[in-house]
């Protein structure tokens, strides 16, 4: 476990977050402090159940990509999260439709991505950027 908010369901797992791209690290730290502080009911840690990916041609085999679990989570919660990531985040400004964040639940949309429960899938390219808002 890394520090107090992230927990990993197998311990490779976590050995593999430390190798993902920094910007990547930077957004599940938030969403876990998100889900935190901002709904204290939550299952806590945040969990982490996918990372690297060996042989794979998605971003999780570039550790560019990471899986969050939702199980036990209101949903309302977790797609308040993910809006919250994705009005902060831009993934690639050519392809303004692709985001960081993703909420995949189970079903027929899920299994399309090989998906057996409900977790948040999180993205970074390299043209991520963040978005910096002036008060």
């Amino acid at each position: 476990m890394i520090g107090y908010m992230l927990n990993f369901k197998e311990r490779h797992m976590e050995d593999e977050f430390l190798q993902l791209d920094s910007r990547l690290q930077g957004i599940v730290y938030m969403y876990a402090t998100w889900m935190r502080f901002a709904y204290k009911s939550v299952v806590w840690p945040t969990t982490i159940t996918d990372v690297f990916r060996k042989s794979d041609t998605s971003v999780h085999g570039d550790f560019r990509g990471c899986d969050v679990r939702t199980r036990g989570i209101d949903t309302g919660a977790v797609a308040a999260a993910v809006a919250f990531i994705n009005s902060i985040t831009v993934y690639d400004p050519q392809r303004p439709e692709m985001k960081c964040a993703v909420y995949k639940l189970t079903g027929k949309e899920a299994e399309k991505y090989g998906a057996h429960e409900d977790h948040v899938h999180f993205q970074v390219h390299p043209n991520t950027t963040f978005v910096v808002k002036e008060a």
